[in-house]
């Protein structure tokens, strides 16, 4: 109904409608996504002098979606936004002079984003004075950015302060906190909270122990692709910690999934797991199990 009534609005030419519209077909909600279409009615919207559209157009020309991938294109049609002070595309302005190394105007467009209340904007003024990015590293900068986009629950900016805590480096180790801070992130379906809430219950770090836990967060994540989460689970597997025995076989599955998805220790673990387990397979069978624990009593 939303469609048909967007599609009505934006044919006789009012722009929200015209982008509204386009993000429906660049997402694929109660149309058959088709983002040519999206690219159509960003564009009438845009030749309009809508702010939200321009700043989808140069999403679609960055990421190459509707059509051919164009950095100038999309450089020209974030500014468009950015000249009205639109905050996302001010920061998506200042990401693509990131990528070509022109830290202080990168800077310059985060700080505007910010400013404008973009919280993506705000973790990557983080991240520019943790690597020392067109400003000198400042750990303290560093933190404040960081714990100001942890407090609008941005979930990159939560995993950042948990590593920050339990590494203590930077500020003092607060497993309590870390454990807080990657729950909020993994309640949010972001792999890496995920993966680190699931470490906090295996190792009873800020939480007791629960190893039924840690491989309930282990398995999300790695269903998102994570390799650690994924090596993470082979090694429970390899081992038979909290289990009633070792289960190389999917200990398999999960050091292969960690091993495509760039896990720099798997290989070395398949390689232990053939020659310490006698499985009847051959080291080269490519074997295809479900990831899942459905048979394995914790």
């Amino acid at each position: 109904k939303a469609a048909e009534w967007y599609k009505l609005a934006a044919e006789q030419g009012y722009s929200r409608a015209q982008n509204a519209l386009g993000n429906l077909y660049y997402r694929g909600l109660g149309v058959e996504l088709d983002c040519s279409k999206a690219v159509t009615w960003f564009l009438k919207a845009a030749e309009q002098g809508n702010s939200n559209a321009q700043n989808n157009l140069g999403i679609c020309y960055e990421e190459g979606k509707g059509v051919v991938k164009d950095f100038l294109q999309a450089k020209q049609f974030y500014q468009k936004a950015a000249s009205n002070n639109h905050a996302s595309a001010t920061n998506n302005l200042g990401y693509l002079y990131l990528m070509e190394k022109l830290f202080k105007e990168a800077m310059n467009k985060f700080h505007i984003a910010a400013s404008l209340g973009c919280i993506d904007a705000v973790f990557n003024l983080g991240t520019m004075y943790e690597a020392g990015l067109g400003v000198t590293k400042d750990s303290h900068m560093m933190v404040e950015y960081y714990e100001e986009a942890a407090g609008k629950n941005y979930p990159k900016a939560l995993v950042k302060m948990a590593h920050l805590y339990c590494k203590g480096e930077y500020i003092e180790t607060d497993y309590q906190k870390a454990f807080n801070y990657f729950k909020k992130a993994a309640e949010q379906g972001n792999d890496e909270g995920e993966n680190g809430l699931g470490q906090m219950y295996e190792l009873g770090l800020g939480v007791k122990t629960n190893l039924k836990e840690a491989i309930k967060w282990y398995i999300k994540s790695s269903k998102q692709g994570n390799p650690v989460a994924a090596y993470n689970l082979g090694m429970i597997c390899m081992e038979g910690r909290g289990l009633e025995e070792a289960n190389p076989k999917k200990a398999l599955v999960y050091f292969k999934e960690a091993l495509r998805n760039g896990h720099p220790e798997a290989k070395q673990r398949l390689n232990e797991v053939y020659q310490d387990f006698d499985l009847g397979i051959d080291q080269d069978e490519n074997e295809d199990h479900e990831l899942s624990f459905s048979t394995i009593n914790v």
